[in-house]
Parts: structure tokens; C-alpha cells; sequence
């Protein structure tokens, strides 16, 4: 799992920090950070890492990637900085697989 946090920000550090900043149109399910963290907890996922998101110079989100050992699922959740009671749910899924050394295909 310590490889999976490390290629994971390895691989935000391969963003040049002069990159244009972006839009994306979603749907982000958004909702109290308590409510959010206490329901990933009772269905056993936990926080295998985070890292900020910046689209200037500041961060605007705090990023964490949440993963269920047992089951599989995961979860990525972005919370805002200037008002972190707020959490939204970027994406998530079934299936995380944490070995590097084994085709996930």
C-alpha cells in the first residue's frame, strides 16, 4: 500500500507548476466533512494518502484517497480548504488493487 501512496504522488509531482489552470464540468456530491469521513470509516475504508490541489498559487482542496483493505472499494474525496466543514465526493469504485508487481487487467 506504501508503494501505491508513493507512485500516487509521484505522480502529481509530473504537473509542471506553470500548467494553465483548468475547468471540469461535474456533479461532485458535496456535504458535511464529518458526515462524509464518519460514513467512509463505518464501511471500513481509511485515508491511504492526500495532497493538495492548486489551480494558482494556493490550494484550493485538500485531495484523499480512501480505500477499503477488505472490500476493495475506494473512495476520492477533495475538501475545501478556506471551508474544510465541506467535503465532496470527486469519484469512486471497486476493486483497488494495491500490488504493484501484478497486472490489475
Amino acid at each position: 500500500m506504501v508503494k501505491i501512496l508513493i507512485v500516487f504522488l509521484c505522480s502529481l509531482a509530473l504537473i509542471p507548476a506553470n500548467a494553465k489552470g483548468f475547468e471540469i464540468e461535474t456533479k461532485w456530491r458535496c456535504g458535511e466533512t464529518t458526515t462524509i469521513r464518519d460514513e467512509l470509516t463505518r464501511r471500513g475504508e481509511q485515508v491511504i494518502g492526500s495532497g493538495a490541489i492548486q489551480n494558482t498559487t494556493e490550494a484550493k482542496f485538500l485531495m484523499s484517497l480512501w480505500v477499503s483493505p477488505k472490500t476493495g472499494n475506494w473512495t476520492i474525496l477533495a475538501t475545501f480548504l478556506e471551508r474544510n466543514e465541506i467535503t465532496c465526493v470527486v469519484s469512486f469504485g471497486t476493486t483497488f488493487n494495491a500490488n504493484l508487481n501484478r497486472p490489475v487487467i
